[in-house]
């Protein structure tokens, strides 16, 4: 079961003017703002540093997000696996 049909989020939600940010706001909303916090691999300094120059912050280590997230991805070409994380666990 995905996010979307665990919390009935419309699939055409993400393809709507502001959908996406709405979907994601759903999502953290059930998990708890707190506890997702506490998942970011980054300081808040380290965000807003980042945002000034990403606001999709493509200029913070992708490594360090697939952690977070659970997924060990290894080398480039190597096989994802999901590892697990405070965030698979919420």
């Amino acid at each position: 079961m995905n996010f979307n049909e665990a919390l009935n989020i419309p699939k055409e939600l993400e393809f709507q003017e502001g959908g996406f940010r709405k979907k994601y706001q759903i999502i953290i909303q059930a998990l708890g703002f707190e506890n997702v916090k506490q998942c970011i691999p980054f300081s808040e300094e380290e965000l807003k540093k980042a945002y000034k120059t990403d606001e999709h912050f493509n200029n913070l280590s992708m490594r360090n997000w697939d952690l977070a997230a659970g997924f060990n991805t290894g080398r480039q070409g190597e096989i994802c696996v999901l590892i697990g994380s405070r965030l698979t666990n919420l």
